[in-house]
């Protein structure tokens, strides 16, 4: 299959490129109870996950697709890093994909989800915010 950092997302044109962050909510505590939360039956230990919504052809735009990577191995950080010291950092997963699942169950997932995407073809490096703007405190 391909190769990719951990965490990469990429879509068809990558207009805009970023990163993302989550806090697990205090219910569910892991990655494993997100993908059981979700109606995943997975064999393993889960140590990612993906979210991709928003294709044209789409007949709900509130459906996405989640996508579990998963490793057979014990679930132990020391033991996975361990594995990854002997195989030049590639870390070999599974990808357990299911569609159709309602955003807001997913987003139910998480205390805090932050996403962040920045114009691709400006390289800079730093971002200085020099004032913020709360929309709704805007009178039209």
């Amino acid at each position: 299959m391909e190769d990719k950092r951990p965490g990469e997302a990429a879509v068809h044109y990558d207009d805009v490129r970023g990163e993302a962050a989550g806090d697990i909510s205090d219910r569910l505590h892991s990655l494993e109870r997100v993908a059981q939360e979700l109606g995943f039956n997975r064999r393993g230990t889960v140590v990612g996950i993906s979210v991709y919504g928003g294709d044209e052809s789409r007949r709900d735009p509130g459906l996405v697709t989640i996508t579990l990577q998963v490793i057979h191995t014990s679930g132990i950080v020391g033991e996975i890093n361990r594995q990854l010291a002997e195989s030049d950092g590639v870390l070999e997963v599974v990808e357990q994909c299911k569609s159709d699942v309602p955003i807001v169950d997913f987003m139910r997932c998480f205390k805090r989800l932050e996403v962040s995407l920045f114009q691709r073809h400006i390289n800079a490096r730093t971002i200085r915010v020099v004032d913020e703007i709360h929309m709704e405190d805007v009178e039209d």
